[in-house]
């Protein structure tokens, strides 16, 4: 196992513990089937918790494929299945986006609803998994599986199709939502200003702006660099310079499931709470359920 693989294995090891953690939170969180929001932190902690345990999985798999080329067709099966579920984490992080630009609104929208719903959810899953199942057939039976498990068999067409336009897409929805919502705060926040109306729902505002910020940022430097260099190695021979890029890019991505629970979960004002009262024994000041729907 080289260095970058261990940085690896130790970046997925320590993400388990702030995921085990948010998701505890959530789970007892009293107001988890009264806040939407809760709702969607927790399915992607879910998701991002079975993504770390698939790749570590698929780390082990890399490694004993290098010695054993019997290995090399469930790695490569798996990785494609991983990228399945990193897809699908990248889309519940549209979802939050949305309920965001959906909390700037006074009424409920009943497609915003459905689509954010348990069933919804579920539904966008499965989706998500078809198609990883559907790169894992057409893979196995149209691709050469003796050139081993490594980021150079990451760059074909099929991934491209499947994996990175996709995620291109996700990314510039992400934007999009998010520039939406910056510029309803603030002109919501300007009227208010105007009005000279003060209340405690600018703070949540402004948190919610700084949240939606980070979340927008972390997700494109860690996975659009990814994405460029797979477009690049379709269009040039790849180098081996070109690969090592491409492995250095795969492991950006962890940045996603390392810092996810800080973002979504560590940031909430009542989930801090919780976590004071728990280490320093002090009460918890839960909100009222309108200002959880506003903002942060």
């Amino acid at each position: 196992m080289d260095g970058l693989q261990i940085v690896r294995v130790a970046v997925i090891g320590s993400s388990f513990l702030p995921h085990i953690i948010s998701l505890s939170l959530l789970v007892t969180s009293t107001n988890l089937k009264q806040v939407r929001f809760q709702k969607l932190v927790l399915s992607l902690s879910i998701s991002d918790t079975l993504s770390l345990a698939e790749l570590l999985i698929v780390i082990i798999l890399q490694e004993l494929s290098s010695e054993n080329t019997s290995y090399i067709p469930p790695c490569k099966s798996l990785t494609r299945f991983t990228l399945g579920t990193f897809v699908f984490s990248l889309y519940q992080c549209v979802l939050i986006c949305l309920e965001r630009l959906h909390a700037t609104f006074a009424s409920e929208n009943a497609f915003y609803q459905n689509l954010t719903s348990n069933k919804g959810i579920v539904v966008a899953f499965l989706i998500f998994h078809c198609v990883a199942i559907l790169h894992v057939i057409l893979d196995l039976t149209t691709q050469d599986n003796t050139n081993g498990c490594s980021a150079i068999t990451f760059t074909d067409t099929l991934m491209l199709i499947l994996v990175d336009i996709p995620m291109v897409c996700i990314y510039l929805l992400m934007a999009a939502v998010y520039s939406v919502v910056m510029v309803r705060v603030m002109r919501r926040t300007e009227i208010k200003s105007q009005n000279s109306v003060q209340s405690t729902n600018s703070s949540l505002k402004l948190q919610t702006i700084v949240t939606l910020t980070i979340t927008t940022a972390l997700s494109l430097l860690a996975n659009i660099p990814r994405s460029v260099v797979a477009f690049y190695s379709l269009i040039f021979v790849p180098s081996e310079s070109d690969v090592s890029w491409m492995t250095r890019c795969n492991s950006m991505i962890l940045l996603n499931f390392l810092l996810d629970p800080f973002i979504y979960v560590f940031c909430i004002k009542d989930f801090r709470q919780r976590l004071k009262a728990l280490f320093c024994k002090t009460p918890i000041n839960v909100r009222p359920i309108e200002q959880q729907r506003e903002g942060l």
